[in-house]
């Protein structure tokens, strides 16, 4: 059984790894449906490369976004506080920022695939 199926409809062939995925719609594709004459997403290889770096980053976001409000801050602090013996607070995900705040500030700490965010402690 394969990681992925193609996600074009009717389809049910193994999408490929790494090619086959596109960040832009967050489907995953198959070798034939990954052609231009199907999949339209703007793609790197286009002679316009500023309208698929717009399109990426705005997907970037939206995938950032969605991933922030998976995390129960209140969780976190909570345990990692418990770790130290100390109260903590994570600046990056404070309740009193607004969502763009919050996805530039941890946007900044992104290095590939991981994320890092600072915690505060108080003082013992």
């Amino acid at each position: 059984m394969p990681l992925r199926t193609c996600e074009a409809d009717g389809c049910s062939d193994p999408a490929e790894r790494g090619a086959g995925s596109c960040m832009i719609c967050a489907r995953h594709y198959c070798s034939e449906h990954k052609k231009k004459s199907y999949h339209k997403c703007p793609s790197e290889d286009d002679e316009d490369t500023d309208a698929y770096w717009a399109a990426y980053n705005s997907a970037k976001i939206r995938c950032l976004a969605a991933l922030l409000d998976e995390i129960n801050v209140n969780a976190m602090e909570t345990i990692i506080g418990q770790v130290r013996g100390v109260r903590c607070r994570i600046p990056a995900l404070d309740a009193d920022l607004n969502q763009a705040a919050k996805i530039e500030f941890v946007s900044s700490q992104m290095g590939g695939q991981n994320c890092h965010v600072d915690a505060e402690f108080e003082e013992a």
